[in-house]
C-alpha cells in the first residue's frame, strides 16, 4: 500500500473509510484531528512548489541552458517531497495508533483492491497504447 490511499483519510472523503471499520466517535475526532493537521502542513509545504517549477523552466530555456540552477532547483524539489512523504508517514504513524490492528487491515485490505483494479485498466491502457506505439 502506497500514501496514495492515505490521502483519503486526509481528504474530504475520509467519511467513507471510517463507516468502513466502523471508527467510534472518538476515533472520528481524532483522525480528523490529525488529518487537519497534516493538511496543514502539506499545503504549507506545497506553496513554493509553483516557483520551483518556474525557475526550472527559467533556467532551461535561457540563452544557454544552466546546468548548475537546474540541479540546484531538482535537489530542491526532491527536499521537498522529502518532507512532505515525511509528514505523511507521520499522519499514517499517528492515524494507525488511534485506529486498532483490525481496522488498519481492513482498510489496506480495501485500498488493495481499490488499487489492484486500477492498477489493471492502467496495465490495460498500457497494453492498448504500446500496441499503437508499435503499428
Amino acid at each position: 500500500m502506497g500514501m496514495g490511499p492515505m490521502m483519503m483519510l486526509l481528504g474530504p472523503g475520509q467519511d467513507r473509510p471510517l463507516e468502513l471499520v466502523k471508527a467510534t466517535p472518538q476515533q472520528r475526532a481524532d483522525i480528523r484531528r490529525i488529518a487537519g493537521a497534516a493538511r496543514d502542513d502539506l499545503r504549507a509545504a506545497r506553496q513554493d512548489g509553483r516557483p520551483r517549477q518556474e525557475a526550472m523552466v527559467a533556467a532551461w530555456t535561457a540563452d544557454r541552458v544552466d546546468a548548475a540552477a537546474l540541479e540546484a532547483e531538482r535537489a530542491r524539489m526532491a527536499a521537498r517531497r522529502d518532507v512532505a512523504g515525511k509528514r505523511m508517514v507521520q499522519a499514517m504513524v499517528d492515524i494507525g495508533a488511534v485506529l486498532q490492528a483490525d481496522q488498519r487491515r481492513l482498510l489496506a485490505e480495501h485500498w488493495s483492491r481499490r488499487g489492484g483494479h486500477r492498477r489493471a485498466e492502467l496495465m490495460d491502457f498500457d497494453d492498448v497504447h504500446a500496441q499503437a506505439l508499435a503499428d
